[in-house]
């Protein structure tokens, strides 16, 4: 009996899959597009040659680029100044419909990708690397097409005008978001030529920021989990939002929303990226969350961005327990031909422009513009087929991101030899209990009828689940101990047993 005990656990880990296979395995079995052909390849060479002599001269202006620290198609690059009574805000991005014309190879691929899919060791470009991490990457020292939106605002963030138009631009400096936190927090000293420039971005981040919170934009930051290579091993990593990430979102959000005004008042047919208000469908399990953790939160029939804020600022639950129940309230952002605006943003109007290299919908938006411009008035956007498989490739890139992750933490913790781990009560079914590990970003199931200390029924109206001998409840957003029963490496399912309530609701 020892020994086949030993087999069966040495075929366990043998069947344990390394990290880089569950990447491997991932793209296979979603067919992701891993390699361009030679063809494909050959055009990319070509068209990299193309110059552009028609762009305004803007090198003179000393644009920076702030991005991840593996960041390899930079996309953005800004700039500020700050008068007595106004700020003029320069973002300048990658020209690449110049290069990528409608219809031609690289756009016939680009448009079957939809979007580039980043892995922790790896990226699928949506365009070959001579296009995203060259040609059309603002690099610094060197000269790069881009289209660039020029705002002007008032001290108190409000927009006085906006322009939009095709220039060259010389970037000065390539940052990473660490480098520039790392100065703000006055942990390092960066260049005199620099300084300035971040110091400037900072006092516009400020003012774009306090707008945001004015309109009642929904601003839940959480701690999110990233996975880290070093060397053949990795490590998952609880990370929180910097400042300077902080920076760029604002930044990049007003560029969008000002390039969707544009498109409005032009009256350009184009795509925008709507987001509106949560169902009643999805409202219910936060109900059900808010009632059972003393939260008061009545129905209404037109929930607003308020509404949800100050359910925050009520609440005594674990902060991140609270916005994970918050952000799945929300509805799925979607593109469409009409602008019906971004109720998580807290805008009228909004669409996706400062990603063209990596998002083929900024693409379209681009070449809307750039026609409008000449004068071209084909009808480029406005189908509904490209619309939903740009949707279905990005939500097929947020489930990788997700499936890669927990399967990671079946990697890890099959090495742990913690005996108890900590978590909350998720969600439920008939059958039991859905836990979301703390530790790490993993999701668990521990069925009823494995529970000992009483035979638990799921209430759906009430969304909890209640003892049938001893009336104790389980509920929504629970902090519980539990132990692992079963890992499941290859799809990323972990069962548990032993589930028991934290005392003192601490962790």
């Amino acid at each position: 009996m020892v020994k086949k005990k030993k087999k069966l656990r040495q075929k366990r880990v043998k069947n344990t899959p390394k990290f880089s296979d569950i990447i491997i395995q991932e793209i296979k079995n979603n067919n992701l597009r891993d390699s361009f052909s030679e063809e494909l390849t050959k055009f990319a060479e070509i068209v990299a040659k193309k110059k552009f002599s028609s762009h305004e001269d803007l090198t003179q202006i000393p644009f920076i680029t702030i991005d991840g620290k593996n960041s390899q198609d930079h996309d953005d690059a800004v700039y500020v100044t700050i008068n007595k009574t106004n700020i003029d805000i320069y973002v300048a991005v990658s020209d690449v419909s110049y290069f990528i014309k409608k219809n031609d190879l690289l756009d016939i691929e680009a448009r079957k990708r939809a979007n580039s899919f980043y892995f922790p060791d790896r990226v699928l470009p949506m365009l070959p690397q001579i296009i995203s991490s060259n040609v059309c990457s603002i690099i610094p020292n060197k000269i790069r097409a881009c289209l660039m939106v020029k705002t002007n605002i008032d001290l108190q963030g409000n927009i006085n005008f906006y322009e939009i138009k095709r220039v060259k631009i010389r970037s000065v400096a390539k940052l990473t978001y660490d480098e520039v936190e790392d100065y703000i927090q006055k942990k390092n000293i960066i260049s005199k030529k620099i300084k300035y420039l971040i110091d400037d971005l900072l006092e516009v981040f400020l003012i774009l920021e306090k707008k945001s919170c004015k309109r009642s934009k929904l601003n839940f930051r959480t701690e999110n989990f990233t996975i880290e290579l070093q060397d053949s091993k990795f490590r998952i990593n609880k990370k929180k939002q910097l400042i300077s990430e902080r920076i760029i979102e604002e930044l990049m959000i007003h560029t969008n929303m000002s390039v969707a005004r544009f498109l409005l008042e032009k009256k350009i047919k184009s795509n925008f990226r709507n987001h509106e208000e949560p169902t009643d469908k999805k409202l219910e399990k936060l109900f059900g969350f808010c009632n059972q953790n003393s939260i008061s939160f009545l129905p209404k029939k037109k929930i607003t961005q308020k509404d949800l804020i100050g359910l925050q600022d009520q609440s005594i639950i674990d902060t991140n327990i609270f916005t994970d129940f918050i952000l799945k309230s929300q509805s799925k952002a979607f593109y469409d031909d009409k602008n019906k605006g971004h109720f998580g943003l807290a805008l009228k109007e909004y669409t996706h422009f400062t990603s063209p290299i990596r998002r083929y919908s900024d693409l379209m938006v681009h070449r809307d513009i750039i026609n409008y411009m000449q004068k071209k008035y084909e009808k480029v956007s406005g189908e509904s087929q490209i619309f939903n498989h740009l949707i279905n490739q990005e939500r097929k890139s947020e489930k990788l991101e997700r499936n890669i992750l927990l399967k990671a933490c079946c990697l890890v913790l099959k090495k742990q030899k913690k005996k108890e781990y900590s978590g909350f009560i998720d969600g439920f079914n008939e059958k039991g209990i859905y836990v979301k590990g703390y530790e790490l970003p993993f999701n668990a199931f521990q069925k009823f009828n494995s529970l000992n200390d009483d035979f638990y029924i799921f209430d759906e109206n009430e969304q909890c689940a209640v003892g049938k001998i001893n009336g104790g409840v389980l509920k929504l957003g629970q902090k519980v101990h539990f132990k692992i029963k079963l890992i499941n490496s290859n799809n990323g399912k972990i069962l548990i047993n032993g589930l028991k309530k934290v005392e003192n609701d601490k962790l």
